[in-house]
Parts: C-alpha cells; structure tokens; sequence
C-alpha cells in the first residue's frame, strides 16, 4: 500500500545534520504498523515523508503503484487531503471553534459551503470517537483526552486511507493515552490502516507490525516486544 525505498534526509543550519540514513520501510493495507525508537532516532522525521510532510533528499516512496516523487503538487494536494490524514501530540484545535466546527474544518478549504450531509457525518465520527453531547463544546472545556478525541475525529471524517499518529498519547497521562491507543485499534480493526510514532513501549502490543530506529536507521521489525508488551 505505502512504500519508502532507501530514504536519506538531512537539516542544514550552521551544520548539516543527517536524520534518515537509507530507512526503508513497507506498509501493508490494514496494518497498525507502530515506529519506536528514541528521541532523536529519526523517526518524526520518517512518518512526516510518509504522510508527504516532508520530501526526502534521496529515496522514493510509492503509494498505491504512484512514486509521488514523480507527481505534481496538485497530486500530492490531493492525496494529503483525501487520503491520508495525521493527528499530533499537540491537538491543533482552534480555542474559539466548538467541537463540530474543528472537526468540520477539513471541508472549509472547499468552494462549496458545508452541507447538511457532511454535517451528519462529522455528528457521526463525533458520537463514534465517545464525544456525543459535547459537539458544540469548545476545546478548553474538554480534557487533554477529549481534546485528542477531536483530533482523531478531524483526521477522520474525509474517511482517509491511512491514519498517521505522531506522539499522540505523548501529552496525556498514562490511563488516557492507552484510552486513546485503544480507540486507534479500534478504527484499525473496522479497516482503518494506522502507522504511529512512540517512544513507549507499552503501546507496541497493539500493532501488527513493530519497528524500531536507531540513529536515522532501521533496527529491524521487533514483532517480539509487541508480543510481550
């Protein structure tokens, strides 16, 4: 489904900084596919090429049989907002929008106004994320989980084909970041393919495929630690 061959990226500021060191990495259609490693280990880096945040110096990556290397920037426009979508550590929500209007805000960059059925679908990924009652709520009377909640309702109400997750228990207490990393299988298991970013381990356990970075690098795939987490 999603494929990054022999990824090289590097930072220049006074000096250059190499970050990803030839990372290859093969994500399959319905996988929870979890990244680990250290701060600093590249792997922020690596899900933002994924997910086409970033493009790599050096390296490829192919969606579907498409090397978006090759493709416009309308191209890559379009699947960023149609097929993948990511949610972060920080909730990025607007303080002064409720609950609805921030996950309603994927559809704002369209000509056309929001319609009635969009409106029902985005009520409906609400109710499905366990934030019934609270869509006209505003962000600052919800707690760090609800907060995320919105977050992940954003991401998925244009239905993407993958679900990116960078550090998105990383602001939460123990009990509801494994809340949060329970609802992500969850939407994994109705079909939803998730590569998320973690430093904690403990979260391993529900991935299908575990992969752990080093230094810019691939380890290797550690299915053990997620069958022993």
């Amino acid at each position: 489904m999603l494929q990054a061959h022999n990824i090289v990226k590097s930072f220049t500021t006074d000096t250059t900084t190499n970050v990803l060191k030839g990372v290859t990495i093969d994500i399959q259609q319905g996988d929870f596919t979890c990244i680990v490693g250290r701060s600093g280990s590249g792997k922020s880096t690596m899900l933002n090429i994924l997910s086409t945040l970033l493009r790599p110096n050096s390296g490829n990556v192919v969606y579907n049989g498409l090397d978006l290397g090759k493709v416009s920037v309308n191209k890559i426009n379009k699947i960023r907002q149609n097929d993948f979508s990511v949610i972060f550590q920080s909730f990025h929500l607007f303080p002064y929008l409720s609950v609805l209007e921030n996950v309603l805000l994927p559809y704002l960059s369209e000509v056309t106004p929001v319609s009635k059925k969009s409106r029902a679908h985005a009520m409906q990924i609400i109710e499905r994320v366990g934030l019934k009652g609270k869509e006209d709520r505003l962000p600052g009377k919800l707690s760090g989980g609800e907060q995320q909640r919105v977050s992940i309702a954003r991401a998925l109400v244009k239905q993407p084909k993958i679900l990116f997750a960078d550090e998105p228990t990383g602001s939460l207490d123990i009990k509801t970041g494994k809340d949060i990393i329970e609802l992500l299988k969850e939407l994994n298991s109705e079909g939803l393919t998730i590569v998320m970013v973690t430093h904690a381990l403990e979260y391993t356990s529900y991935a299908d495929t575990v992969i752990e970075m080093k230094d810019g690098q691939i380890c290797g795939e550690i299915h053990e630690i997620a069958g022993s987490a």
